[in-house]
């Protein structure tokens, strides 16, 4: 189980999407998602690694536009089943984009040894294109001489048009019968040559008539002379349907034969687009290949969450045996939720093959990822947001294991602070017993202090900036942060009796926590 919503994992999905070319490479980049095989994972970070190699090396590579088969093929499952030539065009361009790839890294083969096995070596139906060629041309219409029959219908509907025409222009140019003609021009109607008689002159040559203009001065006649040439014309092109229809039901049994030939060539080409997508977000957003260990840790060195827009302050985080458990403090608004936000996405992208937005990144593979992370508490069930958070810490205890990675963003929040901060502490003492990765954000002290003596666990602060009483955002390992309310209270105006007051609560700070904290975090 890994916790993709409250980590964004699908905003990040929909940025890669935007980088494929193809339709079906989009929904399928959409459905990615952690894997928990090294080998699987690896692989495809080699094949990146590979098609990075390539192009530095000036290599060229087409991302690949092409179509979506599945209906088509579904439809040629059917026992005479026919498929139009439209059909049989995308199918064509998608043979012709994959030899196009076949041959791309064929040629690079100089320095990648992936590119061609992985996508070179699919087997391309070489006889189902050549087939496609004859019988489709390149406007996506049946060629004339896809068969011998119908070559021959197409010439004699060409004689037959031809001796239609030459009568009927014999009427148009004779001196005695030109002037009955509203225009000089040969028409089609129900599918019959007539010509248009103007409506005085109806009679004068004898045919049928089959329509009158809106305007009722013109009337279309067909002469009893070309009426059989008509009704052969009429055969002949009930014939060539006939013969179309048998010709593109004899393809689409081709198609049927070679179905899944056709959907191996899809998936290679998806794979591909979706690969130089990768790619293409590597490069916009500075990501790394992370490397994955079988040792249980994580090392991730200027990460940066790419769901946040303009300049961002990387983080570096650490995490691994003997340490389980990092406790992140520091003020609100100074990017705790962040930092653990980026450090679990950060994951999840590693694990589904995406490059990591970093410098550098090592890491484990965990079989599952909790997260509480923000307000999810429901309205219906009327669950305050302290309810609805222990009843995710519930499932996650429930549920977690060794290889489990555990992100709880305000552990002990939404209660009395001394009983949320006990309560807080005992849960992640749960964690740390059983050895779970866990990272927690907090204000109380009294987890930080557990975070302190528990040599299991360490500390960590969004640094702040005790001049401009600002946060820098900047994750700082093994120093505890304060809250630094009162510092920020007074930035902000607050009336300087209410700040006197409010320290005289407190008593001598150096004897408080927060005043502990203050002084570990000069050393």
């Amino acid at each position: 189980m890994f916790d993709l919503k409250r980590l964004e994992f699908h905003k990040v999905l929909h940025i890669l999407e935007g980088y494929c070319i193809s339709t079906y490479s989009k929904e399928q980049i959409l459905r990615a998602h952690p894997l928990v095989q090294k080998s699987l994972i690896e692989r495809g970070f080699s094949l990146l690694e590979d098609l990075k190699r390539a192009l530095d090396e000036g290599y060229t590579f087409t991302q690949p536009k092409f179509g979506d088969l599945r209906q088509s093929l579904e439809r040629a499952s059917v026992v005479r089943g026919r498929l139009d030539p439209e059909e049989f065009v995308v199918i064509r361009d998608n043979l012709r984009a994959a030899w196009n790839l076949k041959r791309q890294c064929e040629q690079s083969k100089g320095v990648s040894a992936l590119l061609p096995e992985e996508f070179g070596s699919v087997r391309v139906p070489q006889e189902l294109q050549k087939q496609i060629d004859l019988t489709i041309d390149e406007r996506g219409r049946v060629r004339d001489d896809a068969s011998a029959r119908l070559e021959e219908i197409e010439k004699d509907l060409k004689k037959t048009r031809s001796r239609i025409e030459s009568l009927l222009e014999l009427y148009l140019n004779d001196p005695e019968t030109r002037n009955y003609f509203q225009e000089r021009h040969i028409t089609l109607k129900d599918d019959r040559y007539v010509v248009p008689l103007k409506q005085n002159f109806k009679g004068r040559i004898p045919g049928v008539v089959h329509a009158h203009s809106s305007s009722e001065k013109t009337v279309f006649v067909e002469p009893f002379s070309v009426v059989d040439s008509n009704n052969e014309l009429r055969r002949l092109e009930k014939e060539r349907e006939k013969e179309i229809h048998r010709i593109l039901v004899e393809l689409t049994c081709s198609v049927r034969s070679a179905s899944n030939e056709l959907m191996a060539v899809q998936e290679v080409l998806s794979a591909f687009d979706q690969l130089m997508a990768k790619d293409r977000f590597r490069e916009s957003y500075s990501c790394t290949v992370p490397e994955i260990g079988d040792e249980t840790r994580i090392d991730l060195q200027e990460g940066r969450h790419p769901l946040i827009s303009g300049e961002v302050v990387p983080i570096d985080f650490s995490l691994g045996d003997p340490t389980f458990g990092v406790v992140i403090t520091g003020p609100n608004t100074g990017g705790k939720t962040v930092s653990l936000k980026t450090i679990g996405l950060s994951v999840l992208l590693a694990q589904s093959g995406i490059p990591v937005p970093a410098k550098s990144m090592k890491c484990c593979i965990f079989s599952s990822l909790f997260a509480d992370i923000g307000d999810e508490s429901s309205i219906e069930q009327s669950l305050s947001t302290f309810s609805s958070h222990i009843r995710n810490i519930k499932q996650i205890t429930q549920k977690a294991d060794g290889r489990s990675l555990i992100l709880i963003d305000e552990l002990g929040a939404g209660t009395d602070p001394l009983e949320g901060g006990a309560l807080g502490t005992a849960i992640l003492d749960f964690l740390m017993h059983r050895r779970i990765m866990t990272v927690v954000t907090t204000h109380f002290s009294f987890i930080k202090s557990y975070a302190i003596r528990e040599e299991r666990t360490e500390v960590a602060s969004v640094e702040f900036d005790a001049d401009t009483c600002r946060p820098t955002y900047r994750l700082v390992m093994g120093i505890p942060g304060r809250s630094n309310a009162l510092e920020v209270a007074q930035n902000l105006g607050l009336d300087h009796e209410i700040l006197d007051r409010s320290r005289e609560y407190l008593g001598d700070e150096a004897g408080t926590m927060d005043g502990i904290f203050k002084n570990l975090a000069r050393m």
